[in-house]
């Protein structure tokens, strides 16, 4: 898990953190740690008994009704092959019942996943900023009714 991770954010975000700390990232320190999974859940996508993406999930950090995707990484060598969209429906899948609806948050210079998320359905709902490497980035929050419309 710690290799979809770390290959992710190298590939996913080139160019929007600092490449030092990119370059930085390693599969040992991005290994999940059990106590940082949810119990809700974290679904993982296999191909050819690799394991090549991973979506992570649970109650919404701001303690609303709703929950929230806290991570979706798939190997780059996998993008485009329909595995982001697999495991966002499953995990829609598991949270349906659950809770009221689905929020997550992305980079908003991440225009790849912004169009990917528009595409399944969810809509942009708002700006926030975090700090990442010592750096002040903006990230765009998206929302979504469960179950969720695949517009794919």
């Amino acid at each position: 898990m710690g290799r979809v991770y770390a290959e992710g954010w190298r590939a996913g975000y080139r160019g929007l953190i600092p490449e030092d700390f990119l370059s930085s990232l390693t599969a040992e320190g991005c290994a999940p740690r059990q106590e940082a999974i949810s119990a809700d859940g974290c679904l993982v996508a296999e191909a050819d008994g690799v394991l090549c993406g991973l979506i992570a999930f649970g109650p919404a950090r701001d303690g609303g009704p709703h929950s929230e995707i806290y991570a979706l990484y798939v190997l780059p060598a996998a993008w485009r092959q329909g595995i982001g969209g697999q495991l966002l429906r499953s995990a829609m899948d598991v949270l349906a019942g659950r809770y009221d609806g689905v929020c997550l948050w992305t980079l908003a210079g991440n225009a790849r996943a912004r169009a990917f998320y528009e595409r399944m359905g969810l809509r942009h709902v708002g700006m926030r900023t975090i700090a990442i490497a010592g750096q002040t980035l903006e990230e765009a929050g998206y929302q979504g009714a469960l179950p969720m419309e695949d517009r794919s």
